[in-house]
C-alpha cells in the first residue's frame, strides 16, 4: 500500500486528513484538517464507534469477529463490531478521497463498498447534494473528489494466523484506484513527527489495482526515521489475472516461521525467491520478525481508495471522463489461528546448528516412546528428556549422492 504512506516513506504525499468522531453534517473545512493520535496505513484516522449521532450505545454484537465475517447478516456493521472510519478532505488539492460510513453496507450476503464522484465548492465536504449525476465530469470552478469507505475490526487478533478473503472488484477499469483487504498491527509508522523506530507490521493480503492484471501483496515490517524513512518491505506477486468483475480468493498465512500469500490457492512468488517471506527477506533477524508478528495485536482493514493526483507510480484517475458509481464486493473475510511451527528448545537449537535441514514444515509433535519430533524440508529432529536431540530421516545425504 505504498501510496497511502506519509512523506517519510519516500513519496510526495502531504496528508492533511483527520478522522473525526462526528457526522458529515457537523464537519467544517477547518475540522477536516489536522493531526490524529493514530495512524492507519499512513492516513491518520480515529475510530468512530457510533455512526448515528445522539443514540443510545449499541448492544454487544451477538457474535465475535475473532473468526472474521461471512457478511450474511444485513444488520449495520457498527452493531456487529466493525469500526467504520470517517476521514475528511484536506486543503491539499492533490487529495481527492474521503471515507464515509454511509458508503459501506451489507446486502445479499456481501459487504459492499461504494465509490462515488462529488463536485465540491470551496469549503464543502462530500454529501448527497453534491454527488455528480451519473458520475458526470464536474463543472468548472468545483473540486472533484471521491467518497468511498474503510472499515476495520479493531486490534483483536494475535499470535499465528491466516487471513482469507473472497472478493470481487467492480466491473469498470479506471486508472488510479485500488481495492484492498489487509492486516496491520498496533505499532506506528515512522513519520517526521512519529517514533524514531517502530515494529510496525502491515500484511497486504489483497491489494488490487484497476489498471493492472496482477496482484501485488506487500509485507511491510519495521521502520526507522532518518530524514526519509520507510518501512522495510518485500513484494509477493502473481500476474495475468483478470480482476475487474471477477471473484477471486486471496489468502495470507503466518505460521511463526514465514509469511505466505496465495491467490485462488496458488502460492505467490516473493521478491526474495520462492514463496516464503522470513526475516532475512526484509533484512531483519528471524527473532525480530517474530517480535513484530507475535508481540503486538492486529486488525483487519477493508477499503477502496482513489489515489492522490500527485502519485507518480499509479496512473491518476481522469477527472475529465465520466466516473459511474462503483461497488466493490467482499463475500467473506476469515481469520483462523494457526499452529506455531517455529522450532524451540533442544530441537530448535539443533536446527539452528544445521540450517541445511531447511524450513520447518510442521510443528513439534509427540513421537514414539515419549519423544518429541519436528519435520523439516530435509529431515526430522527427534528429542527426549533422557537424550540429546538428533537428526533422523536425514534427507540431506540423499541429495549429495
Amino acid at each position: 500500500m505504498r501510496a497511502l504512506k506519509p512523506r517519510c516513506l519516500g513519496l510526495s504525499i502531504t496528508w492533511g486528513v483527520l478522522a473525526l468522531t462526528m457526522s458529515l453534517s457537523q464537519m467544517t473545512p477547518a475540522q477536516a484538517v489536522g493531526a490524529s493520535p493514530e495512524s492507519l496505513t499512513g492516513t491518520k484516522v480515529s475510530a468512530r464507534q457510533n455512526v448515528v449521532a445522539d443514540r443510545a450505545p449499541d448492544p454487544a454484537p451477538p457474535y465475535s469477529l475473532a473468526g472474521g465475517d461471512e457478511f450474511n447478516d444485513s444488520s449495520p456493521l457498527v452493531d456487529r463490531g466493525w469500526i467504520p472510519r470517517l476521514v475528511g478532505l484536506g486543503d491539499d488539492p492533490m487529495e481527492n478521497t474521503i471515507f464515509v460510513p454511509e458508503n459501506v453496507s451489507v446486502a445479499d450476503g456481501n459487504l459492499r463498498i461504494t465509490t462515488r464522484r462529488h463536485c465540491l465548492t470551496a469549503g464543502e465536504q462530500a454529501n448527497d447534494k453534491n454527488v455528480s449525476p451519473n458520475g458526470a465530469v464536474c463543472p468548472e470552478g468545483t473540486r472533484t473528489a471521491y467518497a468511498s469507505a474503510r472499515i476495520d475490526t479493531g486490534f483483536i487478533f494475535s499470535g499465528t494466523f491466516s487471513m482469507e478473503v473472497r472478493a470481487r472488484m467492480a466491473d469498470d477499469a479506471f486508472d488510479g484506484l485500488h481495492f484492498a483487504a489487509w492486516m496491520q498491527n498496533d505499532q506506528q509508522y515512522c513519520p517526521t513527527d512519529g517514533p524514531p523506530t517502530s515494529d510496525i507490521g502491515e500484511l497486504d493480503t489483497m491489494e488490487v489495482y484497476t489498471h493492472e492484471k496482477r496482484v501485488n501483496s506487500t509485507t511491510h515490517l519495521t521502520c526507522g526515521y532518518d530524514g526519509n524513512s520507510d518501512t522495510i518491505r518485500t513484494h509477493s506477486r502473481i500476474s495475468g489475472i483478470d480482476l475487474q468483475g471477477q471473484w477471486h480468493v486471496f489468502k495470507m498465512t503466518w505460521d511463526g516461521y514465514a509469511i505466505r500469500y496465495y491467490v485462488d490457492g496458488k502460492l505467490m512468488a516473493a521478491d526474495s525467491g520462492g514463496g516464503d517471506v522470513i526475516g532475512s527477506s526484509v533484512g531483519i533477524t528471524q527473532e525480530h520478525l517474530r517480535t513484530v508478528m507475535n508481540d503486538h495485536p492486529w486488525r483487519v482493514v477493508i477499503d477502496s481508495y482513489v489515489f492522490p493526483k500527485d502519485i507518480d507510480w499509479v496512473p491518476p484517475t481522469d477527472d475529465t471522463r465520466p466516473f459511474p458509481e462503483r461497488v466493490d464486493l467482499v463475500d467473506y473475510v476469515r481469520v483462523r489461528p494457526l499452529i506455531d511451527v517455529f522450532p524451540s528448545g533442544p530441537i530448535g537449537d539443533l536446527w539452528r546448528a544445521n540450517p541445511d535441514l531447511g524450513d520447518p514444515v510442521s510443528a513439534e509433535t509427540d513421537g514414539p516412546s515419549d519423544t518429541r519430533e519436528q519435520n523439516f524440508t530435509n529431515g526430522t529432529i527427534r528429542w527426549s528428556p533422557g537424550s540429546q536431540a538428533q537428526i533422523i530421516d536425514d534427507r540431506r545425504a540423499h541429495k549429495t549422492r
